[in-house]
């Protein structure tokens, strides 16, 4: 059997699909190692500045449909593997990648509603809380 064409996910891709490594390592299981559930999606988009805009969700978009581009001209090997992605440790059949690529683009859509829910569900603290320095024993 044939290796199919390796591609490599854009950065911002590759670093959301890395944040959603959380079952296991790809190493050692590779797909199986992670969830693209849209609670760890979520929870990436919205890291640096605890919100996400709608220019956001474009870029993401955009993100998504250039990667697609990259795997819809390639023709799968012998056994319908149309792509390989060696970071996640995973060869995909064209299904398998649009299922991922439809994982991923439904977690990104509702991650604004999911961060919306999670401020709402918040624990009603009146402030912040101050941590006052102690000395710890050396």
């Amino acid at each position: 059997m044939s290796q199919p064409p390796e591609i490599t996910l854009p950065d911002r891709l590759k670093f959301l699909v890395q944040h959603c490594e959380t079952s296991c390592v790809a190493g050692c299981c590779g797909i199986g190692a992670y969830d693209f559930a849209p609670l760890h999606v979520a929870s990436y988009l919205a890291a640096t500045s605890g919100r996400i805009s709608d220019s956001d969700l474009a870029v993401w978009e955009a993100e998504l449909s250039e990667t697609e581009v990259l795997v819809a001209g390639l023709t799968p090997n012998e056994d319908g593997y149309v792509c390989a992605i060696a970071d996640m440790n995973h060869w995909f059949k064209r299904a398998d990648f649009d299922n991922f690529m439809a994982e991923l683009r439904c977690g990104i859509r509702v991650s604004r509603q999911l961060l919306e829910l999670s401020k709402e569900l918040e624990y009603p603290t009146p402030a912040r809380y101050t941590f006052t320095p102690k000395s710890m024993p050396i």
